[in-house]
């Protein structure tokens, strides 16, 4: 049972908002390495795999391998389906075994609807949710990393606020980490449920951007991440609007990190409207797409040199 800030539960309030503990006897944070493989499962609709997910231990295939996770989300007039989704994330975090501790970080973009509301109703019913608001509509980028700098703990999971990606994937960004020590897993979309026209220019991007970074292995524009916090908090972003997941990714690759992809399942919105507009997205992904270009270029060129929060980037793994 979710204890309380009262002292009922295991809480652990760290440096920011309130986070719960699946196991406050563990006291060593971050990833214990001797992490065993998950089963894999075949690329399944979402209905499958939550019903798959409840069926099953969670977390049980690592062991007692423990991370504390920040889930973080940008949202804009997201009240039709933004309580469901929380309150989902909220329901898989308290049995996920490989997860010790966690908060959730709502980054409001100056939404018009309810969504502030009802997520701060979510943070005063006692759940560790904490909700970063913009003034006024700045862009779901501007959003993201409002939410990404108000995290708190050593593992960042990025997820969207519709529905689209399934919280229980994580375990397979989680599980592709382990294996391989990275710092990084992007989620890699086989199947993607976006609208046709989000989808083309989706893709023409995505062939470009992998073009630039010479990972076409990766799904650049996938925003189902799981990073290290101190890695995902140094980045410089710069994306307001949809291009945040390559830009994401780009600075990470440019920083030097280590990133792998894992597949997961992509589902079409389970309620409201999507805030994207073709014209608008379409401008600033082609524009966005060509600046990367421009600028992986100028990197591998000596031009430019990459700057990073010296005080916050990671820390040279130990030979």
């Amino acid at each position: 049972m979710r204890g309380g800030p009262n002292g009922n539960g295991p809480w652990d309030r760290g440096r920011g908002p309130a986070s719960y503990s699946n196991n406050p006897t563990v006291g060593t944070p971050g990833l214990i390495r001797s992490c065993t493989p998950m089963v894999r499962q075949t690329d399944l609709d979402k209905a499958t795999r939550v019903a798959q997910a409840d069926a099953s231990p969670l977390g049980s295939e690592h062991g007692s391998e423990q991370i504390t996770l920040s889930v973080v989300t940008p949202a804009y007039n997201e009240a039709d389906g933004i309580e469901v989704t929380v309150r989902g994330w909220l329901e898989f975090l308290d049995q996920a075994r490989w997860v010790e501790r966690y908060e959730i970080v709502v980054g409001d973009d100056g939404s018009t609807d309810d969504t502030a509301a009802i997520v701060t109703s979510l943070t005063r019913a006692g759940n560790p949710v904490q909700i970063v608001q913009l003034g006024r509509n700045r862009g779901a980028g501007v959003a993201l990393h409002a939410a990404i700098q108000a995290t708190t703990l050593d593992w960042v999971l990025l997820m969207d606020s519709d529905g689209q990606f399934a919280i229980e994937d994580s375990e397979r960004l989680f599980d592709a980490i382990c294996i391989s020590d990275a710092d990084m897993a992007v989620g890699r979309r086989p199947a993607k449920r976006d609208r046709m026209i989000l989808r083309l220019g989706s893709s023409a991007s995505a062939r470009l951007g992998a073009a630039a970074i010479g990972r076409g292995d990766l799904d650049i524009n996938s925003a189902m991440k799981l990073s290290r916090g101190e890695l995902i908090r140094s980045l410089p972003l710069e994306a307001r609007h949809l291009n945040y997941s390559s830009d994401v990714l780009m600075k990470a690759l440019e920083s030097g990190a280590s990133v792998v992809g894992a597949d997961v399942g992509h589902s079409s919105r389970d309620f409201g409207e999507s805030s994207a507009l073709p014209l608008r997205d379409g401008l600033a992904r082609m524009l966005f797409t060509a600046y990367s270009l421009i600028r992986a270029f100028a990197i591998r060129c000596g031009v430019l040199e990459v700057q990073m929060d010296r005080d916050r980037r990671p820390k040279d793994r130990p030979h």
